[in-house]
């Protein structure tokens, strides 16, 4: 990779994402040093010298010792021969690929107990499974200095120099430019300590944030819940809105959900019904008075209109704070937004805006929102984009696919069994099925299921899997072809990959994605061939309107982050007052012309707004990433062999690992083509 130019935009890129400045004498020493190593390596490694030479002083802490010794180090460690180089970066991926599989090991054989069925748990399973083994590694190759080794050799390439230079590298080049993606930060401990601080308090307030639906009382002074009818906020009064739309009677009670979610972000909702049984409250009217029951109204504290106060963006703000207090310390990744989009789902926040706007604003979706409003007899309502009732979706879970699921799998034994014949039916050659299962270990999961996936090639990813006492019905059937999909698909970019330093997928999204197009063949695994094909239009329009969905909720997150970083001093009343113009105005651009509604708060609704960092985008990139995957394979007819060559091209960043997989960078197309082609059958 000497030759490719990332010296220069490097330091430039530090220097404009205001990272702390360089040690003080580096200016001084940088023209001495970097001159001895061209003297002795030539001058065609003059930029990578003075790259790395600029890397490693970006990460150099007054600890690590002075300018001699910063000098002495450079001029010892640099592999300025290809003999040299090749050996470093043969140990380094070798290494770490160690470090990664054993850490994996380690970590899945502390929460054993915990994650596996049978035994007993007790008080010290649970600190056994909270240990982490990689946990000061980071810390460890920087005091040993092995970090600074590689920031001296190997590129700290950002996600705009990937992909404005990755068309002309190598697959070695890609491998290099992965190295230093460890090292790319030294965050104080302390700094650490305070993120997590702040997302344990901000995760048990929503987890408290309970709605006693059974004291809400509508416009006519109805009480619409049954007793005992407790909601958490917002997934719990999301679904039963979802689920009233069942009930011919069920729009009232819609409504006064909708308006009980738009109090919460507004943060005019009385404090003292949150999580108490013994007051009503009239969210229309916004008044309080007690629960008309003596023994109810002596549960909890009595009436008061009193607002909350702002309790929400406070901890909104806490959890900013504490992520701003870790910037300065990424030499490569200066915010948040960068580090969530550009290093975690390594697609540029630019990007991934552009690709949900692209749903947005697509006619497929106001088309959509014209069948929805037909379907529901009434013009929508802002409550609607939670609408799931589409056409031939109740196929999925039909008792013809129950019965044929609990038949097949009555047991572990009898799935674990039934593995090849799974995979040959998805299309599976026998020689990579039989590797493949080899290297895969089905276990009795505790709880749900879930992947444990190997860290480095040849060790085996755990498939842990649940069971009811009278097998397995088909929505678990189901969830867990998902989770072999992901199991496989893992594998395969552990053990497949050609650099191990490349293994993995670009993020999480692309493992989901490829679990779900397992999934949509479960139908068929089973042989029920027309139900699946009777579903596939119904999940085309309900993947296209969650999308969307969502997809406004990741847009709201993504303005309120840039609007924290523009704005860091904040108040907590501030933010709330940003927060309800950003999503009335992302409202009203995206979903207003094709609800006919304007002004809703209700997309900031979301308790991931409050507990998480820029996580909503991860639930709308998914499904275009599935129907573009599910298309390829559909073109190409081999549903087996496509999904080994996809799951081996490592962890590119989302475009050209698309690209590579696909034909063309990632793209909303494939889902809107199917979107439109369920509507146009609708039509018929």
């Amino acid at each position: 990779m000497s030759k490719l130019p990332l010296a220069l935009t490097l330091g430039l890129c530090l220097a404009a994402h205001g990272v702390s400045a360089l040690p003080g004498w580096f200016s001084t020493i940088e023209p001495r040093v970097e001159q001895a190593l061209v003297q002795k390596y030539g001058e065609e490694e003059r930029a990578r010298a003075a790259r790395g030479l600029r890397q490693m002083a970006s990460l150099w802490q007054p600890d690590d010792g002075d300018a001699a010794t910063f000098e002495e180090f450079a001029l010892e460690n640099f592999a300025g021969d290809k003999d040299s180089r090749d050996a470093l970066f043969t140990r380094f991926q070798e290494h770490l690929s160690t470090i990664d599989g054993h850490c994996v090991e380690i970590g899945a054989d502390f929460r054993r107990q915990l994650d596996l069925d049978g035994g007993t748990i007790y008080p010290f399973d649970g600190r056994f499974a909270a240990f982490n083994p990689s946990a000061h590694i980071a810390d460890d190759f920087f005091a040993n200095k092995l970090a600074f080794v590689a920031l001296l050799n190997f590129p700290l390439a950002t996600l705009k120099e990937e992909l404005e230079q990755g068309p002309g590298w190598t697959r070695r080049d890609w491998a290099e430019a992965r190295i230093n993606r460890r090292f790319e930060s030294r965050v104080p401990a302390k700094v650490v300590r305070g993120i997590v601080e702040a997302e344990r308090s901000a995760e048990s307030y929503i987890d408290g944030y309970k709605i006693h639906a059974d004291t809400l009382v509508d416009p006519a002074g109805r009480r619409p819940f049954a007793p005992g009818t407790i909601l958490v906020a917002h997934w719990g009064l999301r679904d039963e809105i979802r689920a009233r739309y069942s009930d011919p009677a069920g729009l009232d009670a819609q409504r006064l959900l909708a308006k009980a979610l738009e109090r919460i972000v507004e943060q005019s909702i009385p404090q003292v019904v949150i999580n108490n049984p013994a007051v009503l409250w009239s969210p229309s009217a916004n008044t309080v008075v007690a629960a008309p029951d003596a023994a109810v109204r002596s549960s909890g504290p009595g009436p008061s209109n009193s607002p909350e106060p702002d309790t929400r963006y406070a901890f909104m703000l806490d959890l900013f704070r504490a992520h701003r207090a870790a910037d300065a310390y990424h030499a490569a990744a200066p915010t948040l937004i960068v580090r969530k989009f550009d290093v975690d789902r390594q697609l540029d926040s630019g990007r991934a805006q552009a690709l949900l706007e692209s749903v947005l604003g697509s006619p497929q979706f106001a088309r959509e929102a014209r069948f929805v409003a037909k379907r529901l007899g009434r013009p929508l309502e802002a409550f609607d984009i939670w609408y799931a009732d589409f056409p031939g979706r109740e196929t999925a879970a039909t008792e013809e696919l129950d019965a044929a699921a609990k038949k097949r799998y009555p047991t572990l034994a009898a799935f674990r069994d039934d593995l090849p014949r799974i995979l040959a039916t998805l299309g599976f050659a026998q020689e990579p099925a039989t590797r493949l299962l080899g290297l895969l270990v089905v276990e009795p999961s505790r709880g749900p299921g879930q992947v444990v996936a190997a860290g480095m090639a040849g060790a085996k990813t755990r498939l842990r899997v649940r069971v009811a006492a009278d097998g397995m019905d088909f929505a678990a059937f189901s969830d867990t072809l998902n989770d072999l999909g992901r199991a496989l698909a893992q594998t395969i970019a552990v053990n497949d990959v050609d650099y191990p330093i490349l293994h993995g997928l670009p993020s999480a999204s692309f493992a989901t994605a490829l679990g779900t197009v397992a999934r949509d063949r479960a139908a068929e695994l089973l042989g029920v061939t027309e139900a699946n094909t009777r579903s596939t239009d119904a999940r085309a329009l309900g993947d296209l309107w969650q999308t969307a969905e969502v997809s406004g909720a990741a847009l709201v997150e993504l303005e309120t982050w840039r609007w924290l970083y523009a704005h860091p001093y904040a108040r907590a009343a501030d933010l709330r007052t940003a927060v309800l113009k950003i999503s009335r105005d992302v409202w009203n651009r995206w979903f207003a012309p094709a609800f006919g509604v304007r002004d809703s708060p209700l997309l900031a609704v979301y308790s991931h707004l409050v507990f998480t960092e820029l996580f909503l985008a991860d639930y709308a990139i998914g499904p275009l990433a599935v129907w573009q995957i599910e298309g390829q394979m559909t073109r190409v007819g081999n549903f087996g062999a496509e999904f080994q060559r996809m799951s081996a091209c490592g962890a590119l960043p989302a475009d050209p690992w698309m690209k590579n997989a696909a034909g063309k960078v990632l793209s909303a197309d494939d889902l809107l083509a199917a979107a439109g082609r369920a509507l146009d059958n609708l039509d018929r």
